[in-house]
């Protein structure tokens, strides 16, 4: 009996070190769709077509909007020979400013996880 308690909190254990964990916040978005933006032609329709609702609209002024995507994700490396594990996340944003209805500006950035040792 004492062998096999020894030997199920072995398997315990080792179950839990390739235990990986992933968490998303935000909606995921088509990054090849934003060369489809076209500077001061491009509507708030064709817009919410290619992308969807953004995440947050921060208006500037009465004529001017900026919607922001934003899509993360974040995964649990586990730990392995004593160390901690650690999150690393992976963000892409997409910032798209309108005016008057009508997209003049864009920017897209992603930040890649870093790496870990």
């Amino acid at each position: 009996m004492k062998n096999l308690l020894i030997a199920l909190s072995i398997m315990m254990l080792v179950s839990g070190c390739v235990h990986k964990n992933s968490v998303e916040n935000g909606s995921n978005f088509d990054e090849l769709k934003v060369n489809e933006i076209v500077a001061g032609k491009t509507t708030e329709n064709q817009l919410l077509s290619m992308f969807g609702e953004p995440s947050q609209k921060e208006v500037i002024n009465d004529h001017e909007v900026k919607w922001v995507y934003e899509y993360e994700t974040s995964k649990e490396v586990p730990a392995s020979s004593g160390v901690k594990s650690a999150t690393r996340p992976d963000i892409k944003l997409l910032n798209i400013w309108v005016k008057d209805g009508i997209a003049y500006n864009h920017m897209l950035s992603n930040q890649a996880p870093l790496k870990l040792p």
